[in-house]
């Protein structure tokens, strides 16, 4: 969720992993996008609309990056015996 310049989807592509990388701009990821193990998804995950709906993940990861409306939404992605990273932020840390 929210990847950034893919910081993590560069980590976990090198591992092995087949991953979806999404962000509202995906500029940072876009050398990337012909790796057939990576699927780019331009998105705005604040629109309110999921655009992973019947689809399940093993692993979801979230750094520095923070809308607790949408943990339900990342809790049911998930495929059964999944993993839930979220690496946020704390009060003050906007400073």
């Amino acid at each position: 969720m929210a990847c950034g310049h893919g910081r993590h989807t560069r980590w976990a592509r090198a591992a092995g992993h087949r991953v979806v990388a999404v962000d509202i701009e995906v500029g940072g990821v876009a050398d990337l996008a012909a790796d057939p193990g990576v699927e780019v998804l331009a998105h705005d995950l604040e629109s309110g609309e999921w655009p992973f709906a019947g689809r399940a993940f093993g692993a979801i990861i979230v750094a520095n990056y923070l809308d607790r409306g949408q943990f339900d939404a990342w809790a049911a992605g998930l495929a059964p015996g999944g993993v839930l990273l979220v690496d946020t932020f704390g009060t003050g840390n906007e400073a």
